[in-house]
């Protein structure tokens, strides 16, 4: 997502330009392969050890994942802080209204490893290491952590290009889902259905009279939705998810009231309209937030949606099983009633498949081997 597809998108007519790889680098001093490559290194290694020292990146190189000196320390900089450097991002970034403390901005998600036990006896310069207290944290860093500094500093330049990157994305993980189902994206449809008659899904999964619809948005909720529940600053961060729903429900319609330019799908009975997000939204498919939702649309002459939403994180876990020949609208169908990491635990018994049989493992199946991680 943030290397192979804005090579892809580079000079694509109706994508704007932004060459993603020199701004990540112009704010980083480095690119953003190597950016994830180290990041992942480190992320290996903190999982099973308290600390890292210097002699885990010589031993790095002998493994042959060969990396400068200058990349390694522009990743350490991005990754790491001091104490002090905590201290100023906390007081920066604390909620001004002391009731909701227990909320504030944990630095951790900036810098997710410290350098602790400066100026101590052993902590001297050859004996230097590094701790990651939520090694999950390094990983996050290097995935989301990407999407944040990036939207941090160039705004709505890059969120806007971010969109088109998402969508292709989420085409990506869909297409590795299929065995005989049809996949179209928004392109396939237009041949057919041009804009002037109305909205279109990003993509669409046809299995036999099923359609499964999915608006892709980079969305997520802000954090002071998350922090303070503001109902100003929910609303804002829900405003995508109801702006996709919105053109999903359109779409549906004309798809049910037979217009000739849908003929494709006049057999067809079933239609699911599935919102996909950048990041989880928390108790987002909840009975009390369908209902907040289901308002929102109401407001807007929408009725009657029976919607769901998936994180983009969510739609990579069920890849390996879906591919495996279960059913997608069935799965979704169970995760109607069930949490995603009951059914998803229901999945891994039925497939016996794991993160090793996920398109994802082969693209860095490499760097997993020399490492000696298990699958």
């Amino acid at each position: 997502m943030f290397h192979e597809i804005p090579q892809q998108l580079k000079n694509l007519p109706g994508i704007p330009e932004f060459d993603f790889d020199s701004k990540f680098q112009a704010i980083n001093g480095v690119s953003v392969i190597d950016f994830i490559t180290i990041g992942f290194v480190i992320y290996s290694q903190c999982r099973g050890n308290f600390s890292i020292s210097q002699d885990y990146f010589k031993k790095m190189r002998k493994k042959g994942i060969n990396v400068s000196d200058q990349s390694l320390r522009a990743v350490l900089n991005q990754l790491i802080a001091d104490k002090s450097k905590f201290v100023e991002i906390y007081e920066k970034q604390k909620n001004q209204d002391r009731r909701f403390r227990m909320y504030d901005f944990n630095p951790l998600l900036s810098y997710p490893i410290i350098r602790p036990c400066q100026n101590k006896q052993f902590s001297t310069p050859d004996k230097d290491f590094i701790h990651a207290p939520v090694p999950e944290l390094v990983a996050s860093r290097m995935s989301s952590g990407i999407f944040y500094q990036m939207f941090n500093t160039y705004g709505t330049e890059f969120s806007e290009y971010f969109g088109f990157v998402f969508e292709r994305y989420v085409g990506l993980v869909l297409e590795k889902c299929l065995l005989s189902q049809q996949l179209l994206s928004e392109s396939d449809i237009r041949n057919f259905y041009p804009p002037k008659k109305g909205k279109a899904p990003d993509w669409i999964i046809v299995d036999g009279s099923t359609v499964l619809l999915f608006e892709c948005k980079a969305t997520r909720f802000s954090r002071a939705a998350k922090a303070i529940a503001s109902e100003d600053s929910v609303n804002k961060s829900l405003a995508q998810v109801k702006k996709g729903l919105k053109q999903l429900a359109s779409f549906i319609s004309a798809c049910q009231a037979k217009i000739s330019e849908l003929q494709k799908f006049h057999q067809c009975s079933t239609f699911k309209p599935i919102f996909v997000s950048l990041e989880p939204l928390f108790l987002i498919n909840s009975e009390l937030f369908r209902e907040y939702i289901n308002t929102l649309l109401t407001a807007e002459g929408v009725t009657g949606l029976d919607w769901q939403i998936l994180s983009i994180d969510e739609l990579e876990a069920l890849q390996p099983h879906i591919a495996a020949g279960l059913n997608l609208a069935q799965v979704l169908d169970e995760l109607r009633n069930k949490s995603f990491n009951d059914v998803h635990e229901n999945l891994i018994s039925q497939t016996n498949r794991s993160f090793a049989d996920s398109f994802l493992y082969d693209n860095q199946e490499e760097l997993y081997q020399r490492l000696g991680l298990p699958e």
